[in-house]
């Protein structure tokens, strides 16, 4: 072998190793940036399993207001219906019936109080 040769292996030689050194840096960024986006996914995923969580804790408060809602509802309804067949005549003799009841004082009722409230 010549000095030509010599040469040409020594410049194949460092084309090469430049070559590798850029490779290895590719290497090495490609496995930095695969850490780094796992590492974020990993973020990711905890924040979803919060919220998914919280989600769950905010359902279930929802359902129970509801059931609470609905119960309210119910009593509602029900003391509608009695207070619909209350005419404002019902009313005020209910009024005086109260008044008379909580009264200390003797005091004498008419016998025909209670028709007094149905309409003919």
């Amino acid at each position: 072998m010549d000095n030509k040769d010599i040469d040409a292996i020594k410049s194949q030689l460092k084309k090469n190793r430049s070559q590798s050194y850029f490779f290895l840096t590719l290497l090495i960024v490609s496995v930095l940036l695969t850490a780094y986006a796992f590492h974020e996914r990993e973020k990711v995923i905890i924040e979803l399993g919060e919220a998914k969580k919280h989600i769950q804790d905010s359902k279930s408060q929802l359902e129970t207001k509801n059931k609470i809602l609905k119960k309210l509802i119910d009593i509602s309804e029900k003391s509608k219906e009695q207070l619909e067949g209350y005419t404002q005549k019902d009313s005020l003799l209910k009024e005086v019936n109260e008044l008379i009841t909580n009264s200390n004082a003797p005091i004498e009722i008419n016998p025909d109080l209670p028709n007094l409230s149905k309409e003919a």
